[in-house]
């Protein structure tokens, strides 16, 4: 029973310093993103003028966040809806893991995001630019799967070093 508690303690602090990165890197990258936007818009000042007006020292700092509904969902699809999908593909192609991990964590992030909003009455992240699933309230997005897909594979790595720890 510890050593369940504890994998999914490490599994929690994997998932939320995954995200804690994840959004740093792409507020920064959505601020650059507009910043050019701007200038092919409207050339009338320099990139470098753009970007010191829109690159603040605080954007510089990389901030990220999550939340603390999060905790219970990185421990509960991990341990016991990865680590046994993955006991199941392990000897899929890796074409057909990345399709997997994308659809299956993409479905993850619907349902938590309905439990969330059940419970509290929001979800925590809603995707309201680029292309949210039809009707779901932004709880999930078609273009995050090929990011869910990488994620998957990466955990594939970071689960068999936990297994060789627990086992």
């Amino acid at each position: 029973m510890k050593i369940l508690l504890f994998k999914m303690l490490v599994y929690s602090s994997i998932g939320i310093f995954i995200e804690v990165v994840f959004t740093a890197i792409t507020n920064f990258l959505n601020i650059i993103f507009h910043t050019l936007l701007e200038w092919f818009r409207d050339r009338k000042q320099s990139i470098k003028e753009l970007m010191k007006k829109h690159i603040t020292k605080e954007e510089l700092k990389l901030k990220g966040y999550s939340y603390l509904w999060m905790l219970p969902c990185y421990a509960l699809l991990l341990t016991f809806v990865y680590e046994p999908v993955y006991d199941l593909i392990i000897n899929y192609s890796i074409v057909y893991r990345f399709i997997i991990w994308g659809l299956l964590f993409s479905f993850f992030e619907y349902c938590w995001g309905y439990v969330c909003w059940k419970l509290s009455g929001n979800a925590p992240w809603q995707y309201t630019s680029g292309i949210p699933i039809p009707k779901d309230k932004g709880w999930t997005a078609l273009y995050l799967i090929p990011l869910w897909s990488f994620v998957g594979l990466f955990l594939e790595w970071y689960s068999c070093i936990l297994r060789q720890i627990f086992n």
